[in-house]
């Protein structure tokens, strides 16, 4: 009987856990995973910034005596200076079993029987490692303190001191949020710290966990030290405005109210305290308002630590899930911003990519110069190689024929060698008229190595040099025509083979120059080509990543509409595994062996208390109780 009662016992709360596990285990886009857990013991956490007395605010609620408080933190800090942070990681104190001091670390390295000098040294290596940026655990340092500086008040409460972001130092912020990030859903009930000064404080989390604090008020507690040593509180209190604790929490609490912009009673989670240092100053004013201070101190203690003593451990763990609600609204909301966001840009890419291909350069726009350029210098070379044409089709013989005929009825040496001048001057100003028109279709192209045409200076042809001007016979008048006939020719085909080649070399230039410019498009082209090309499969790329942003959004949306939706249903499950452990009890009421069965019932009794004490504290959007 005794074994069966003792099972009871350690599984009263089992069915609790399991709706819970079963909860937490549904959830497919909130991080859950640090909740999911059987942990039976309540676990406070402090969370402030550096210098606002937290060290020495869990030395006064573990018992340790007014008169050490201040030595203790001193050593505690490993040699850092006022004003400068010293709880650079998750901390845990404790009783130590005799008169000296005990460290464990995370690494189950143990500093045993060490005194101050030695803790303080410890404390700075610790420090020095984490600063180095070395691994170190979330796990806590765990100092045990010695147990003649306690005093004869016992506390068996469990208290992690947590580093403040805010207050850590550059390369200590990583660390620091993962020990928040560890160890934030796993207290039950978290002290937050401040100076009484900085109550705006309170309202300027940016902890994620932190953030909506005042939303779950059963959670946390305002811890205000320095709350008396206020120019103005102080007046009320000498005023005899503020006389007892009451008084003083009621002040705050009006103020915290205030300053977070809600309509919150924070009377009974608020508690304005002065230990350490500002409570040595006060106790030098002696007199009445030291008494009254202390006196209202004293008992704002007391009611913190009777606090901690009447907390159901169990209500305040299971009613802690409540926050998950609003916390998949939050998520989502975070999260679904930033998929939008992502397709924002995404479709501003595909926008610009669009854009740039529709305003991008047609290729006809691209290669224009080198076409038009092209298109004159095939004007040049139609010129020349019709030019070309026209000197090989060019009949000489028959030309000068032409041009120097048998005149019988003037058989004069002179008339002869008129004929010739004749003939060279106008073969000349036919060449000169030529070269100009191919000179004028030159013009502008500045092509590289191509200089104007030039008719080349031939030596003109001599004439018959005679002194008898008349030719008395036909034999003697053919002789001489004949001989300037031949000059004629030799000297027109001197002249023809001179200007064919000039032409053939500009004709030459050109069609290298126009190889080059057609080089210079096809380049063009397959760079357009090429592109265009990469524009649109980068087009291509962009619309599956746009789709597949826009699926996972739906997605994602879809998954985290489940999740508040089962964030709702949190009771219902509560309800589902009470029921199933009823029905548990119930068949032991009925089949069971007779011990089993009285203690069942007894059971039952305690399990009706204990369903209506958790699943009425999961105060959610749907009122479901038993």
């Amino acid at each position: 009987m005794l074994h069966t009662f003792i099972d009871f016992q350690e599984k009263r709360y089992q069915w609790a856990f399991n709706a819970k596990r079963d909860f937490l285990n549904r959830f497919q886009m909130l991080d859950v995973k640090s909740l999911d857990t059987d942990k039976k013991e309540l676990t406070i956490s402090v969370y402030g910034p550096t210098q606002v007395g937290k060290t020495t605010l869990i030395l006064a609620l573990l018992g340790i005596r007014e008169e050490e408080l201040l030595v203790v933190s001193e050593f505690l800090r490993g040699t850092r200076a006022i004003g400068e942070s010293s709880t650079v990681t998750v901390t845990k104190y404790i009783q130590s079993p005799d008169d000296n001091y005990h460290v464990k670390f995370p690494n189950n390295e143990i500093l045993s029987d060490i005194n101050e000098q030695d803790l303080e040294l410890a404390m700075y290596k610790l420090r020095q490692r984490i600063e180095n940026g070395q691994d170190y655990s979330v796990e806590p340092v765990i100092i045990a303190i010695p147990k003649h500086l306690f005093g004869e008040r016992e506390i068996s409460i469990e208290i992690v001191d947590l580093p403040g972001v805010e207050s850590a130092e550059e390369n200590e912020v990583e660390h620091v949020q993962q020990c928040i990030k560890h160890w934030m859903p796993l207290t039950e009930l978290c002290l937050l710290v401040n100076d009484a000064a900085d109550i705006k404080a309170f309202a300027q989390f940016t902890l994620k966990d932190l953030r909506r604090w005042h939303d779950h008020p059963q959670n946390y507690r305002v811890i205000l030290t320095r709350a008396t040593t206020l120019d103005s509180v102080m007046k009320d209190i000498q005023q005899n405005k503020i006389c007892q604790g009451s008084d003083l929490i009621d002040y705050y609490a009006k103020l915290l109210a205030a300053e977070m912009n809600v309509d919150t009673d924070f009377n009974e989670i608020i508690y304005p305290v002065e230990i350490g240092v500002s409570m040595k100053r006060i106790r030098g004013l002696k007199g009445i308002v030291y008494q009254r201070v202390k006196v209202i101190v004293q008992e704002i203690m007391d009611k913190l630590i009777n606090d901690f003593a009447s907390t159901d451990f169990n209500k305040l763990s299971f009613s802690f899930l409540t926050k998950l609600y609003r916390e998949a609204e939050l998520d989502s909301k975070v999260e679904l911003e930033e998929s939008e966001l992502r397709i924002q840009m995404i479709k501003a890419r595909l926008d610009n990519l669009r854009a740039m291909r529709n305003t991008y350069t047609k290729i006809a726009d691209k290669i224009r110069p080198q076409e038009e350029r092209i298109r004159s210098l095939n004007k040049v070379r139609l010129t020349i190689s019709q030019e070309q044409i026209r000197l090989k089709e060019f009949s000489i013989d028959k030309e000068i024929e032409n041009k120097i005929p048998a005149d019988f009825t003037n058989r004069y040496a002179s008339v002869i060698n008129q004929a010739a001048v004749h003939f060279q001057y106008q073969t000349e100003v036919l060449l000169n008229k030529k070269i100009r028109e191919i000179n004028w279709s030159m013009k502008g192209l500045r092509v590289d190595g191509m200089d104007e045409l030039t008719l080349v200076d031939v030596a003109p042809v001599y004439g018959i040099n005679s002194i008898i001007n008349k030719f008395w016979t036909d034999r003697k008048y053919f002789k001489e025509l004949f001989s300037v006939r031949e000059s004629c020719v030799r000297w027109l085909e001197h002249v023809h083979e001179i200007y064919s080649n000039n032409l053939s070399e500009k004709l030459g230039t050109i069609n290298e120059q126009v190889d080059e410019l057609n080089k210079e498009i096809s380049q063009i082209k397959d760079l357009y080509e090429q592109d265009l090309n990469n524009m649109t499969l980068e087009i291509k790329k962009v619309k599956v990543q746009l789709a597949e942003l826009n699926e996972e959004h739906i997605k994602l949306r879809q998954r985290w509409e489940e999740d508040c939706l089962h964030a709702r249903q949190l009771q219902q499950y509560f309800i589902k595994h009470w029921l199933l452990y009823k029905e548990r009890l119930q068949q032991k009421c009925l089949y069971g062996l007779p011990e089993e069965k009285w203690l069942a019932l007894r059971y039952l009794q305690h399990l009706v208390k204990d369903g209506q004490l958790i699943i009425n504290s999961l105060d959610t959007v749907e009122d479901n109780t038993l």
